[in-house]
């Protein structure tokens, strides 16, 4: 007896192991199927403008020995997708950077609080590193604009409803009008 439940036992294993050998077969000769995507119009390109001290500006530094404004729109298929915003002073020590700094943090919490907009609405960072100041803003999406948060952007009130329709060409005229100096990247 004992030599059939051997015999029986080698041939399950046997079938077991026949199957499994013909299953591997089939599933790696088989054909390969591959599924991919193409983002044939999702190209993005960026437009930044910079301009040093302006008296429009709503961060303005009468202590800061040199000002840069930079403004930079992102666009995804022909469209306006991110905003930002950076002020960048150089100061003669770390000490009125700080100071500056503080007005200048102030000023941006008092004026949203003012208007009822939420202070991180634009994510705004500051940041004091060897006598230079850097402030952020960042606009995640167009419909973050508005008549108070226009004014970070150089945006007039009378253009936030039609801008977000500008192209790319058409928003570095109107930058450009302004006074910066703006080239487009794609």
């Amino acid at each position: 007896m004992r030599k059939n439940s051997d015999a029986i036992s080698w041939i399950i294993v046997g079938s077991v192991l026949f199957a499994l050998a013909l299953a591997f077969f089939f599933l790696l000769s088989g054909k390969e199927t591959r599924v991919s995507e193409t983002f044939e119009n999702n190209s993005i390109m960026a437009l930044e403008c910079k301009i040093g001290a302006v008296s429009d500006s709503f961060y303005t530094s009468s202590i800061a020995n040199t000002v840069q404004n930079d403004i930079k729109l992102t666009y995804k298929e022909k469209k306006i997708d991110k905003l930002f915003y950076t002020f960048t002073g150089v100061y003669r020590s770390d000490e009125v950077a700080a100071q500056d700094e503080t007005t200048l943090h102030a000023k941006y919490n008092i004026y949203v609080g003012d208007h009822d907009v939420a202070m991180e609405s634009l994510a705004p960072t500051y940041s004091v590193n060897k006598s230079k100041l850097i402030l952020t803003l960042y606009a995640d999406q167009y419909a973050r604009i508005n008549p108070v948060t226009a004014i970070f952007f150089f945006i007039d009130n009378d253009r936030i409803d039609g801008f977000e329709d500008y192209s790319i060409e058409e928003a570095k005229k109107y930058y450009e009008t302004k006074g910066f100096v703006c080239t487009i990247n794609e």
